[in-house]
């Protein structure tokens, strides 16, 4: 079976040291950003993405990242945005997860989306991905 994109995206931050999964500094999680500590956290969510191609059998799902910093350092959560940025935006075609991705696009450039009700900077980013061989429903 496949994962969702967020969960398969955020394995690769986590593989380029990006980001961790359970507790540390940069804690990814997908489809929720926890309004408790640490401050500095990436959450991946699964968006709607575009019409898949059922006669070429690839999918066009999309991943949004948030990206939140401590109420002090802007800078350090505008920063960690831009090595999310470099680390996906058209990545060569590969296996993640069991999956194969033929490339992530960037929609827009990085977006501050204002202060979360505890003052702490929020960037958002937004990736299409291309994804192939994994529709089961076209067999």
């Amino acid at each position: 079976d496949m994962n969702p994109s967020s969960l398969d995206i955020s394995g690769l931050l986590v593989q380029k040291g990006i980001g961790v999964f359970g507790f540390g500094d940069w804690q990814i999680t997908q489809g929720m950003m926890p309004p408790d500590a640490p401050d500095r956290r990436i959450a991946i969510y699964d968006t709607k993405g575009f019409t898949p191609n059922p006669k070429w059998n690839v999918d066009y799902p999309m991943v949004m990242v948030h990206v939140r910093g401590s109420p002090v350092d802007y800078l350090a959560a505008w920063q960690k945005a831009v090595e999310i940025k470099n680390a996906l935006l058209g990545i060569p075609a590969q296996e993640i997860n069991g999956t194969h991705y033929g490339g992530i696009m960037m929609l827009g450039d990085i977006g501050d989306i204002g202060r979360d009700e505890n003052k702490r900077p929020v960037f958002s980013l937004n990736f299409r991905l291309m994804r192939e061989g994994t529709g089961g429903y076209r067999e």
